[in-house]
């Protein structure tokens, strides 16, 4: 509480809205499981891994798709992470995937030549 009408937010850093609200816009929390006993559980996400740096890191559980830049002729990869949800999934750059997931990229490559892919332009 900042103070007897304002109470402060724990937001994610992504999120830019400001963290002080009126208490009038608070409500408690109902998880509704008595209302709808059908609904699925959330799905927790797993705990990302930590390094000495404190960098953190998120098992790739797959690549969906890849995209050329048209103005920098990268490649990307879209990724997949384990245990969160569809709108979570990044475009990560082909150099980093090879340094951490050599295999993931190996094995959609595999199932997705760029041969092919040049192929179907012409």
């Amino acid at each position: 509480m900042v103070n007897q009408n304002a109470a402060k937010l724990k937001l994610p850093k992504h999120m830019q809205i400001h963290p002080v609200v009126n208490i009038a816009q608070l409500r408690p929390y109902k998880d509704g499981a008595d209302r709808f006993p059908d609904r699925a559980e959330a799905n927790q996400a797993p705990e990302p891994y930590i390094n000495e740096q404190g960098a953190i890191f998120y098992e790739v559980e797959a690549i969906l798709n890849r995209q050329i830049t048209p103005h920098t002729k990268r490649v990307t990869y879209l990724v997949k992470f384990r245990g969160q949800d569809a709108h979570e999934n990044l475009y990560i750059d082909e150099a980093t995937l090879l340094e951490d997931v050599p295999e993931l990229i190996a094995e959609y490559e595999k199932k997705h030549p760029r041969s092919a892919l040049k192929q179907r332009k012409r």
